[in-house]
Order: C-alpha cells, then structure tokens, then sequence
C-alpha cells in the first residue's frame, strides 16, 4: 500500500510493461531485505522453536532432531548391529 502511494505515482506514465517491471522489483526487494527479515527475527522463538540457542537455553545442550533417522547400523541403545 505504501509503496502504491509513494512510487506508483511516479512512474505510472511509464510505458505498461516498464512500470509493472520496476514496481515488482521494488516489491520483491523490500520484502527480501526489510520485511522478511524483521518479520523472522519477531518470529525467532516460534520458527526456531526447539533450537536451545533461539530460546536461550545453554549452548551444551544436546539438541534431538525428530527428522533425523537412524542408519540401518544403528538402534537407538547405541549398539550396532552386525549386516551379514
């Protein structure tokens, strides 16, 4: 909205193609480097829920990843298992 208030105005006698061109540049540079990134970091807590360094915990604690999956020569005692 601010940005079809203060640079529309001053390009809207360009050429179609030129205008739409320049608008969305602006758009997508402003959302890239000023929006996006205020936005994540009021975020932090919530995107970055169970990372011990976002919530503020101590940095020794180990953190369990529920993505990663264990190799077949793994089980989760620790042992490994022989593949014949």
């Amino acid at each position: 909205m601010t940005l079809a208030l203060t640079l529309a105005p001053l390009i809207r006698s360009w050429n179609f193609v030129l205008y739409n061109l320049v608008f969305n540049a602006c758009v997508v540079a402003l959302l890239t480097w000023v929006v996006m990134p205020l936005i994540t970091r009021a975020l932090r807590g919530w995107l970055r829920r169970n990372d011990p360094k976002a919530l503020g915990r101590d940095h020794h604690l180990q953190f369990n990843n529920p993505l990663k999956k264990e190799t077949h020569n793994e089980c989760k005692s620790g042992s490994r298992h022989h593949s014949l």
